[in-house]
């Protein structure tokens, strides 16, 4: 039996990735939602679904630092053992809008959130190994860029760039938890599912511009949980997935002095008390 954590798992391709988990009966299921309501819904719509009863919610913010701790604390007084994490929760907000802790909501959200519970719940996971952590990425972090004086307060906000340099973000700090984590037992690794039109693409002239958008969230969802649940994916670490293909993250990603940076800021932010 593998416990299973999915973050924005109440809607969306989070949910479709918990459904697919699901499918196995062997496997333990807890989503994360902000919303208690449509996590309960969605609770009920993947039990109905996978025909699995061993799904549950787990009721928590990832807008806020102080959120993602009290989530992290749920998590680890709810699940004895966690065998695979999947950072899926993902946003882009039309504009800019600050948290309690003065962050940027996509840059919370989109990256230091995953952050936090991946180093957070990291005893926990290595205690359960082999165990693996899921970022889910974008191909859209080719266009970010990351200034640590302007990205983390939304200086620059615009919608897709914002979007774009947070995802950057977080691929980078997550390719250095791959190494830091080396040899614990624990893998991590990056997959950009695809594109799907989930809450993130509203727009129907983005919908009908773009050809590589699909219709199909269950097809989006596949990626994703190839790597949570496939065995040939024990002990592979450290490296993005283009949808179902290895692929070497752009140059940008390989400054090492930013991915520091990156790290050193973001441990501080989180970690700071």
């Amino acid at each position: 039996m593998r416990n299973f954590i999915v973050t924005g798992g109440n809607t969306g391709i989070g949910e479709a990735i918990a459904t697919q988990i699901a499918d196995n009966p062997d496997h333990n299921v807890v989503i994360v939602s902000r919303s208690r309501s449509k996590g309960e819904a969605a609770v009920k719509r993947i039990r109905a679904t996978s025909a699995n009863s061993r799904v549950e919610l787990a009721h928590g913010d990832l807008g806020t630092i102080k959120g993602c701790h009290d989530l992290a604390d749920v998590l680890l007084a709810q699940m004895a053992s966690i065998h695979v994490l999947v950072n899926n929760a993902g946003i882009m907000p039309l504009q800019r809008e600050l948290n309690a802790d003065g962050i940027e909501s996509a840059f919370m959200v989109n990256h230091l959130a995953g952050f936090i519970l991946s180093l957070r719940l990291q005893e926990r996971l290595k205690e359960n190994a082999p165990a693996r952590i899921v970022q889910v990425g974008a191909g859209l972090y080719v266009l970010g860029t990351v200034d640590l004086t302007v990205l983390p307060y939304g200086k620059n906000f615009e919608r897709r760039l914002t979007y774009a340099s947070t995802k950057m973000c977080s691929l980078m700090a997550s390719l250095e938890m791959a190494r830091r984590f080396a040899g614990s037992g624990v893998t991590v690794n990056v997959v950009h599912p695809g594109v799907t039109p989930t809450g993130l693409i509203k727009s129907r002239r983005v919908w009908d511009a773009n050809p590589h958008i699909t219709g199909d969230l269950a097809d989006t969802a596949r990626a994703p949980v190839r790597l949570a649940c496939d065995l040939e994916f024990e002990g592979t670490s450290g490296v993005y997935f283009n949808r179902f293909e290895a692929e070497e993250p752009n140059q940008a990603c390989q400054n090492k002095a930013l991915v520091d940076a990156i790290w050193d800021f973001s441990s501080r932010l989180a970690f700071s008390e």
